[in-house]
């Protein structure tokens, strides 16, 4: 029964990051257009549902029966990205709040936590782009 709820919480993990993405260009390039902390606080919850993802997609895999190696292989390629985005994606919200709390963001540190931001709505892209695969090419549910 729980398998089947990966699908309903792999989208906010994917939304919130690009949207953290998009939001802290928006603060690197036009500060005082952009809402303060948006991007951290999507990061937050990103992170949140990075981790029921994570889960989900775990008891999803466990119920999978008679896959041929091929599609083992396609699994375990989505699962080594989604491992990739899920502790890059707690890794750097918890910096990311560490340097919030600590009071030492400056233009500097926001021009990094956007290279950052960007790699990892790379990762997050390509991990959704792979599940999307596995369901609709190789019609694994």
């Amino acid at each position: 029964m729980l398998d089947h709820l990966h699908p309903a919480f792999v989208h906010f993990p994917i939304v919130c990051i690009v949207l953290a993405f998009g939001f802290q260009l928006l603060q690197v390039l036009a500060p005082n257009l952009s809402p303060k902390n948006a991007g951290l606080w999507l990061m937050g919850v990103a992170t949140l549902f990075a981790v029921i993802s994570r889960q989900t997609g775990e008891i999803a895999e466990a119920s999978l029966l008679n896959l041929t190696a091929f599609q083992i292989g396609e699994i375990e390629t989505h699962e080594y990205f989604a491992n990739i985005t899920t502790w890059s994606t707690i890794l750097l919200f918890v910096a990311w709040l560490f340097a919030y709390l600590q009071k030492i963001i400056n233009r500097k540190l926001n021009y990094l936590i956007l290279a950052f931001l960007g790699l990892l709505s790379a990762t997050v892209l390509v991990t959704a782009f792979l599940g999307g695969e596995l369901v609709y090419i190789y019609h694994i549910h």
